[in-house]
């Protein structure tokens, strides 16, 4: 995967939290507000779905934080998996992400 493929995944995990805020607001009846929510939808379920590949709830549930916040391993509390086991996972979590979205093979 490229640097640039990389930050661009990066980028889309730390707007999680604002994409999900502005679809529970909704479209107010404008269409291409409609059209904004489809891709935020598209882009927040590709790292729902992503995620899916760790079995493990809570450790799923640590990964995201981790992918939406940028952090790492010496930053989540009472970490379930040891530091070689984190990133592995992560890294497994952020290639998923590109393959959904069709960024690389």
């Amino acid at each position: 995967m490229t640097k640039s493929t990389h930050d661009y995944i990066r980028d889309i995990c730390h707007g999680y939290h604002e994409r999900q805020r502005e679809i529970e607001i909704g479209d107010k009846g404008r269409p291409k507000r409609a059209l904004m929510l489809a891709e935020y939808m598209r882009l927040n379920s590709a790292v729902d779905a992503a995620l899916l590949i760790i079995e493990d709830a809570p450790l799923r549930n640590q990964i995201r934080q981790s992918l939406i916040r940028g952090t790492g391993f010496e930053a989540v509390f009472a970490p379930i998996c040891g530091r070689n086991q984190f990133y592995f996972y992560k890294r497994c979590a952020v290639a998923e992400i590109a393959r959904l979205l069709h960024l690389c093979e």
